[in-house]
């Protein structure tokens, strides 16, 4: 039974028009994020130095100590690789969250036609179902994010190498690393987002679920002298999803409580799917799903 309805759901991703326009969407926002670093990847220009100069002048009028005002701090540092690198890494945070929107919009809408409901008429074993559908959106999300993902590295390692030639991308290892690591992402965000449909009973809690985690995270990071919001910041989703990533990006947090590795943000992304799955399958084994 489990296998059908793999194949089913499978089927359903490749046909549907919502996938494949999702597909679209992940591949423009791929293509426009990029654009955010490109003007500071390219060599300094005579605007650069205009800039600098104006700058230095009034540093110049406004200091009395000597040797205060020193021109090159205020010329644009231009980036090197491993910058492009880090940028895009940080990047996947937003790739994350529209993934996250788009597989919890996805599953939820069977939940609003009544597909679902009329799906288990001729499936009695509920549980078959959340997995079957648990792990198609797991392959959404791992697509969709490593369709946002390419198509941002791919022009960004273009436009890069226009800029200082073609050997100047070397440290390609990390960046094979953050595009592994992320497409990973995707498949964890995708598995939490329909486990989420199916705990909350829809797409508009589910949404609303993710939104208050990230705002939570957020407020934790503003008032990072509690110590209970210290944890609260370790454990939400945006630094575990940095940590998974890019350990780079979170390194030099010197107050992090868990270990910054990859590994650490697979536990924690496993650990929740875990959780939410031990939830979600009793309550929708109980629930009235109305076809």
């Amino acid at each position: 039974m489990l296998g059908n309805l793999l194949r089913a759901e499978f089927s359903r991703l490749l046909y549907r028009r919502r996938a494949t326009y999702s597909i679209v969407l992940m591949l423009a926002v791929g293509l426009l994020a990029p654009t955010q670093w490109m003007p500071e990847i390219g060599p300094l220009s005579a605007e650069d130095h205009a800039f600098a100069r104006e700058q230095y002048v009034a540093c110049l009028e406004w200091e009395d100590i000597p040797g205060a005002c020193v021109y090159e701090d205020f010329l644009r540092s231009p980036w090197g690789f491993p910058d492009v690198v880090s940028s895009l890494a940080s990047s996947v945070l937003l790739f994350a969250f529209i993934v996250f929107l788009i597989v919890v919009t996805y599953v939820g809408s069977d939940f609003a036609s009544g597909a679902l409901g009329t799906q288990l008429t001729f499936t009695p074993r509920r549980w078959a179902v959340v997995l079957s559908r648990t792990l198609a959106a797991g392959v959404l999300g791992a697509v969709l994010m490593a369709v946002g993902l390419l198509a941002a590295t791919v022009e960004s390692v273009v436009w890069y190498m226009a800029m200082f030639g073609f050997n100047a991308a070397t440290p390609a290892v990390g960046l094979l690393g953050v595009i592994g690591a992320s497409i990973t992402y995707g498949a964890l965000l995708g598995a939490i987002g329909a486990l989420l449909v199916f705990l909350l009973n829809g797409t508009v809690l589910a949404i609303a679920a993710g939104l208050l985690a990230v705002t939570a995270t957020g407020w934790g990071a503003m008032i990072m002298g509690d110590g209970s919001a210290n944890l609260w910041y370790y454990f939400g989703p945006v630094w575990q999803g940095l940590t998974l990533v890019q350990p780079e990006l979170v390194s030099g947090d010197v107050s992090a409580v868990l270990p910054v590795q990859r590994l650490t943000g697979l536990a924690y992304h496993l650990v929740v799917i875990a959780v939410l799955a031990a939830l979600a399958v009793p309550l929708f084994e109980r629930r009235d799903v109305k076809g």
